[in-house]
């Protein structure tokens, strides 16, 4: 009992007002800002860089710096490539590891705060995962965020916010033990196993129990087995998606190709700065080179290694590399309005290198390479 009235004190304090945020915003901003939001909330890899795409294609710098550094951090050689390129065309933030972080993180915080204190539960959990990552960090203010959201009804936030509190008890509001009966309430496998733990051991206010111990084990099984099916069905639409879209933009080129002719440049990756260049004409690649950026140099090669793929081609291969398993694999594909591919890619979940295919388009341009 004493528990839950601390806990629901600390809640009552942490409490942000709520307010109508954005009343002031155009729409065009207003549709940035969506973008912007589900770009940082969603969980799906392919999705996230949608969305911060979406805003980079509207002139929002702050998208464009979102879209290199998810990127960046991909895994991925040839979406690195890519987010180097983006962010020098058409970011704002310098390309350089820590320095890119601490700009973008900086320009997260008002749009962050904005969404959390309008009541987005999953923007406030983002907002404090970011005011950790921050030079001074606020382990204070994020701690404020993360049971903010925790109340708001995201489980994720109470398990953050409670490894938070068992680090430093001495934080303003701090109640572990609190976050994580809440987060277990909203289905969290992880806390719903502390929780456990804690019948198993008797320990922070629980009695000994090794039948609610038990019980809240099967629990944990159940919330894990249906996550997976959750996610598995999320991957799914998106896969479905990413078809759809694809062949739209097959017909989009095709379209293109009819009205500027067929011949055009290409210019695709091959690896970490690395990529190949050449010209299409009649359907097929007739002169091309391979070029490699090292050590501040680029260097290219004539005729070097394989041909560049036709933009046929590349969404024939984009075709295979979305075939892969929804159970396993998250999944994007990005176009322009022309039909040009962008980006097409496979992205395992929970992987941080060698995590699965992809391809990437930085130039598609009528008539011959200059």
């Amino acid at each position: 009992m004493l528990r839950s009235i601390v806990y629901a004190v600390t809640l009552a304090l942490l409490t942000v007002t709520s307010a109508v945020a954005g009343d002031d915003l155009s729409p065009l901003e207003k549709a940035i800002e969506r973008d912007l939001i589900e770009g940082w909330t969603a969980r799906p890899y392919g999705l996230r860089l949608n969305r911060f795409l979406s805003a980079c294609e509207q002139g929002e710098q702050s998208g464009c710096n979102e879209a290199a550094w998810l990127m960046e951090t991909s895994g991925y050689s040839t979406e690195r490539a890519q987010a180097e390129r983006l962010l020098k065309s058409r970011g704002s933030c310098p390309y350089e590891r820590r320095a890119f972080s601490m700009c973008l993180y900086a320009g997260r915080m008002e749009r962050m705060q904005r969404a959390c204190t309008a009541g987005n539960a999953s923007v406030c959990r983002k907002w404090g995962d970011t005011l950790q990552l921050l030079r001074p960090k606020d382990f204070a203010a994020a701690l404020n965020a993360f049971a903010q959201a925790c109340k708001l009804g995201d489980g994720a936030a109470c398990r953050s916010g409670a490894v938070l509190a068992q680090h430093d008890p001495s934080l303003p509001g701090a109640d572990e033990t609190g976050l994580r009966q809440r987060g277990c309430e909203l289905g969290e496998a992880s806390e719903c196993w502390m929780v456990a733990k804690w019948h198993a051991e008797g320990s922070h206010g629980y009695e000994r129990d090794h039948g609610k111990y038990k019980e809240l084990m099967v629990q944990v099984e159940r919330l894990e087995q249906e996550q997976k099916k959750r996610w598995t069905r999320v991957r799914t639409e998106i896969q479905k998606d990413a078809f759809a879209r694809l062949e739209t933009a097959r017909a989009a080129w095709r379209e293109t190709r009819q009205q500027q002719g067929p011949d055009y440049c290409i210019q695709h990756a091959t690896g970490r700065r690395a990529w190949v260049v050449g010209s299409v004409a009649d359907g097929a690649v007739r002169d091309w080179e391979a070029c490699r950026f090292n050590d501040g140099v680029t260097t290219c090669q004539p005729q070097g290694g394989p041909a560049p793929q036709t933009m046929e081609q590349l969404f024939d291969a984009c075709s295979s590399i979305l075939e892969a398993s929804p159970v396993k694999f998250e999944f994007g594909f990005h176009a322009r309005r022309d039909g040009a591919l962008l980006s097409c890619y496979t992205h395992a979940e929970d992987c941080s290198n060698d995590c699965g295919e992809a391809l990437s388009v930085s130039r598609a341009e009528p008539g011959r390479c200059p």
